[in-house]
């Protein structure tokens, strides 16, 4: 699984990891300036076959 930060429905390219290998960890830092009222989601998506396991109680993004 890959994730990403959409902002205002637009994918952001500095925020997308795309893996390449399984993982049971990764990380990115990234700073954007958003305008008053932006919305920003984070987004699990597939770049391989594979499944994702949401463990609740985790920090999530900061």
């Amino acid at each position: 699984m890959g994730t990403r930060l959409v902002i205002n429905g637009v994918n952001s390219t500095p925020s997308t990891i795309n893996l390449v290998i399984s993982t049971s960890h990764f990380e990115n830092q990234i700073k954007v300036t958003l305008p008053a009222n932006s919305t920003i989601s984070l987004q699990m998506f597939i770049c391989i076959v594979g499944i994702a396991i949401l463990v609740g109680g985790g920090a999530g993004p900061a």
